[in-house]
């Protein structure tokens, strides 16, 4: 496993925490849990020291209720029934040991997984740990997606009908003038008449229509 920002594998320093847990030392293992917070900022090694802090205080509250009770109960009898007070005390001491061995069992599997990379996944502390971590670690939350263009609504052309009154009229092409009727020679005709140029077909000297003479 790699090492951890100030030269600590995280792997290692889980293990710390849970051996913090064995030794009943909950002090400790709160301040490895703000080495995973706050140094190292890692949210594997937070949960693994979580489940070592919770295991830990799980047994210390344990351990406190089991004499709290016993011994209330045997101080109230101890003055009528000494045997059954002392059984009583007996009792609280062989519960605050196996409370004991149930931690050192707990804190040995967690050694064992987490030594080699793994989650501790204790029963019940796994799952407490996963929501804490949750909501001592704040994920950074993802930029929001850019919005997507809106495309332009294309501009429809103009028709050819509403033209703008400023445009400029196209030039018209020029029309050939016709030839002047002077150009044009009269044609005889066979029978002695002939057709003047203004097309008129006459029989005498000068056109009827528009007075030429005959050519």
């Amino acid at each position: 496993m790699t090492k951890g920002k100030y030269g600590l594998c995280p792997g290692a320093a889980a293990v710390i925490a849970f051996i913090f847990a064995i030794l009943n030392m909950p002090i400790p293992a709160v301040l490895m849990v703000g080495y995973a917070v706050l140094a190292e900022q890692s949210e594997w090694l937070t949960r693994q020291c979580l489940q070592a802090l919770f295991l830990v205080l799980t047994g210390s509250f344990l351990k406190m209720v089991v004499g709290a009770v016993f011994g209330t109960l045997a101080g109230m009898i101890g003055k009528w029934f000494y045997e059954l007070a002392n059984f009583l005390y007996g009792a609280s001491s062989v519960l605050s040991g196996l409370v004991s061995i149930l931690v050192l069992v707990f804190a040995v599997i967690g050694i064992l997984k987490t030594a080699k990379g793994n989650e501790a996944s204790l029963p019940l502390f796994g799952s407490f740990a996963a929501k804490a971590t949750g909501a001592v670690i704040s994920k950074p939350k993802p930029a929001p997606a850019p919005a997507a263009p809106v495309p332009e609504a294309p501009v429809p052309a103009a028709p050819a009908s509403e033209a703008p009154a400023s445009a400029v009229p196209a030039p018209e092409a020029p029309v050939p003038a016709a030839p002047a009727a002077a150009d044009v020679p009269a044609v005889p005709v066979q029978d002695g008449s002939w057709v003047c140029s203004c097309g008129k077909v006459n029989s005498g000297r000068f056109c009827t229509k528009c007075g030429r003479p005959q050519a």
